[in-house]
């Protein structure tokens, strides 16, 4: 019995999460194919895929764990670095569609250049944000020393206002 629940359980999994994918616009018409040992997608001619770009895997990631909260009707918490790392536009728009529609909790550690890449989703209606800086840094990044200690701001004001110096690229020998 408990062989067969699992089994129907993977099954289920396996089906949601290729269904949540479709919300990625993935390249090739990609679909998850099998989640045994590891991710194998399927694409519209039949191929399978086992490697995938950052912004693949992020959208697999999302897929995946949407459809694992569904079918076992448990929150499962998500901590995700760089949730638009190597997203296009397509990819951007269901990560966005599917960050809105999760209901557990999620955190999402971000620079802040990824604002604008969520701009829907970056909202008092998603988020409680957190803003990591030093307490002498100016807001605006005009002012290259970044001195003093880290304090954590937690208002919208900050969160919409920070942006933080470009560091200097070391010069090529």
């Amino acid at each position: 019995v408990e062989e067969a629940v699992l089994q129907s359980m993977r099954e289920a999994v396996l089906e949601q999460s290729s269904k949540n994918l479709t919300k990625f616009n993935m390249q090739n018409d990609l679909r998850i194919h099998s989640l045994n040992n590891g991710v194998t997608c399927i694409d519209s001619g039949g191929n399978t895929q086992a490697g995938f770009s950052t912004g693949e895997e992020l959208a697999i990631l999302f897929s995946f764990i949407s459809a694992l909260s569904k079918v076992t009707e448990l929150s499962v918490p998500m901590i995700v670095d760089n949730p638009t790392k190597g997203a296009d536009q397509s990819k951007l728009d269901g990560i966005e569609g599917s960050l809105s529609s999760f209901e557990h909790q999620l955190i999402l550690l971000i620079y802040a250049t990824e604002r604008n890449n969520l701009p829907n989703y970056f909202a008092p209606t998603h988020t409680n944000p957190t803003t990591f800086m030093r307490e002498n840094e100016s807001m605006d990044g005009t002012d290259g020393k970044i001195r003093g200690m880290f304090k954590t701001h937690y208002d919208w004001d900050t969160f919409d206002n920070y942006h933080p110096p470009v560091p200097k690229k070391a010069a090529k020998k």
